[in-house]
């Protein structure tokens, strides 16, 4: 594991053990349909070059950024492995826009956020999104082909010219298009930026964490000129609380918002998925939550959420029906087995299914086009 990767896996075990106490060795994941993918990883990482099993156009894929500088790609059917992206250094967060093409970020020294074509092997753009001392961790694609692209850096070190308020560590940069320079927004209460997430209007929400701190989540408003703290309350305008640095998402009706809980009925953390709404100044009521759960002792330890619905991100007017999470745990041997799991949503529960990868941080779906 990177140094990168073991400083985020440490950042969601304190977040953890505030909940439920960290370290020790534990038991793998297991789930109901699990694939073991071990012989196929080692045979082809022989090849060191990226490659696409013949087909894989026709079926709807999943890709996940896994160790050794590598993105695994699954076929959401068989769950097996189909391809492989290779050359990276340090894949990170993954998105996906109308089309079906991959946005990776590489949370390393190569400054770049890389567009792959649905079942693609070489990448068709490469964007420079790592200035000063930081890396890109995560991204976002709006309706109309904007890419929003999370870091954590110190945006005024910058001396490129690049538009940007003060913050202590990370941000939002914003290339229109998918194009061209970004622009900056920064935020010193949403630190340490997630996966962030854009709804049908173009607003871009993001959850971030000062310290150890309880989550905040921010709000680049469509067209904005800066990155606000909104609130997210109950029904009831009661606050609620979100622990770790989850990610954000549209599941096709809500802004949903990832957060670590303990169970009163399990020693084991959880994931609760907050589904919201939306008021006309940002602000988030969560009207609903999913729950998802995992036969690992410690819980999950969620990377990135992804969503999945009829259509690709961002595109989606119906509300998705499976929620996908890499656990990204490197203490012990939890994350060894089945550390890719899909949970049926919006009703949660244990995973229906489970791939296995070295570790798991970003998962992303591609559906081919029709």
């Amino acid at each position: 594991m990177t140094l990168k990767g073991a400083r985020y896996a440490l950042s969601y075990c304190v977040a953890v053990a505030m909940l439920a106490g960290c370290g020790g060795s534990q038991p793998p994941i297991g789930a109901p349909g699990a694939v073991p993918q071990t012989s196929a990883l080692a045979a082809h990482a022989q090849r060191g070059k990226s490659w696409m099993k013949p087909g894989t156009n026709d079926e709807a894929l999943l890709y996940v950024s896994a160790g050794m500088n590598e993105v695994i790609v699954f076929s959401l059917e068989s769950l097996q492995q189909v391809g492989e992206l290779t050359g990276m250094q340090d894949p990170w967060g993954e998105c996906v826009d109308a089309r079906g093409d991959i946005f990776i970020t590489e949370a390393s020294s190569s400054e770049a956020v890389e567009e792959y074509a649905h079942g693609g092997t070489s990448p068709i753009r490469t964007l420079h999104a790592f200035y000063g001392n930081g890396a890109p961790v995560g991204c976002a694609v709006s309706r109309n082909g904007d890419l929003a692209v999370s870091t954590d850096f110190t945006l005024d070190d910058a001396t490129d010219g690049i538009a940007r308020t003060t913050s202590d560590e990370g941000g939002i940069l914003i290339f229109k298009k998918a194009k061209g320079t970004p622009k900056g927004y920064a935020n010193s209460n949403c630190d340490n930026p997630s996966s962030p997430a854009y709804d049908p209007r173009g607003n871009l929400y993001v959850e971030g964490v000062v310290g150890s701190q309880p989550g905040n989540i921010c709000e680049l408003p469509a067209e904005g000129s800066s990155l606000n703290v909104v609130s997210l309350t109950s029904l009831k305008g009661k606050p609620k609380e979100i622990n770790g640095r989850g990610s954000v998402m549209w599941d096709g009706k809500h802004i949903v918002i990832a957060s670590l809980y303990k169970p009163k009925s399990s020693s084991s953390p959880a994931l609760r998925l907050y589904e919201t709404r939306e008021s006309s100044d940002g602000n988030l009521t969560v009207v609903g939550h999913t729950r998802l759960d995992t036969p690992c002792s410690f819980g999950i330890i969620p990377g990135q959420i992804f969503l999945l619905g009829d259509k690709n991100t961002p595109v989606n007017d119906h509300e998705a029906t499976l929620a996908i999470a890499g656990n990204d745990y490197d203490f012990g041997s939890c994350y060894s087995s089945s550390n890719v799991g899909g949970w049926p949503y919006p009703s949660g529960g244990m995973p229906q299914w489970a791939v296995s990868t070295y570790y798991a941080f970003g998962v992303s779906v591609s559906l081919p086009k029709k």
